[in-house]
């Protein structure tokens, strides 16, 4: 298998046996990545830091910080993996005998989604009675999130279940053949 080619070039068609290998490597690959650049960030994982204070605000204020935070990490994951997720759907879709818009339609929607995160527009925080507060998505965030998993579990079924095109197709000839 050419990783490489795997990875960088939107040229050409998978089966599903490459694709789901490729999508098995980015996983743990996005895994190890997104925990060292959540780690660079002070991004804790496992738990909020203590406030010292007793102002509803002040907790707000640091929930929605370590929120941001947290979406900044996942968009410098999300810039280093776009290429090889990219290209690894797109062949896939060609198999399917489709340009792959719909994946440049997702990578549009999960960008918009993250810079919204990042930039504090995504949230609101809701009360959860007793002085406890959480960040929810606001309505446009769940609209995205709405649009997000429609999407995914479209492109999820289509790319992943759905066997190619038999034979040649505009996109090149058939990877199982």
């Amino acid at each position: 298998m050419d990783f490489k080619s795997l990875y960088t070039s939107y040229d050409g068609r998978i089966g599903r046996q490459k694709f789901w290998i490729g999508v098995i490597i980015l996983i743990v690959a996005a895994i190890i990545v997104g925990a060292i650049v959540n780690a660079i960030l002070g991004v804790n994982m496992f738990g909020y830091p203590e406030i010292g204070s007793t102002d509803p605000q002040d907790y707000v204020d640091l929930i929605m910080g370590l929120a941001q935070k947290a979406a900044w990490a996942n968009i410098i994951t999300f810039v280093i993996f776009v290429v090889p997720w990219t290209a690894l759907m797109i062949k896939r879709a060609h198999d399917r005998d489709s340009s792959g818009m719909l994946v440049w339609a997702a990578v549009g929607i999960s960008a918009i989604t993250l810079l919204m995160q990042a930039f504090g527009l995504y949230y609101t925080m809701m009360d959860m009675g007793g002085g406890m507060v959480i960040p929810a998505p606001n309505v446009v965030g769940w609209v995205l999130g709405l649009v997000s998993f429609i999407i995914g579990v479209y492109l999820l079924i289509v790319l992943g279940f759905l066997k190619g095109t038999q034979g040649p197709n505009s996109y090149g000839e058939d990877p199982l053949a």
